[in-house]
């Protein structure tokens, strides 16, 4: 039964391999093109998403059964070469730029 199982396994993957490359392919561009994107936004779009990917991050550490290693609670700073530093959300503040 097991030697059934894997004849059909390694049948089932040789079908499926060509669209399997498509696909990791497909993620592999997609992360490239979204990298890309991210350095033309806005400081402002920036600042949100950084703060809203600590903010999912730390939800998801909250609702799973992973040590908590990061924080809901965010500060969030603007570090650039024409301003240098200024917050941008400090302690409970909403976002304000």
């Amino acid at each position: 039964m097991h030697e059934i199982i894997n004849i059909y396994g390694k049948l089932i993957n040789n079908k499926f391999k060509t669209l399997n490359t498509f696909i990791e392919k497909y993620k592999i561009q997609s992360l490239q093109d979204t990298s890309e994107s991210i350095e033309y936004l806005p400081n402002e779009l920036l600042c949100d998403l950084a703060d809203y990917l600590i903010q999912i991050t730390g939800l998801k550490q909250k609702i799973s059964s992973e040590l908590e290693t990061v924080s809901i609670e965010t500060n969030v700073g603007l570090l650039t070469k024409a301003i240098n530093f200024k917050w941008v959300k400090h302690n409970t503040d909403r976002l304000k730029y």
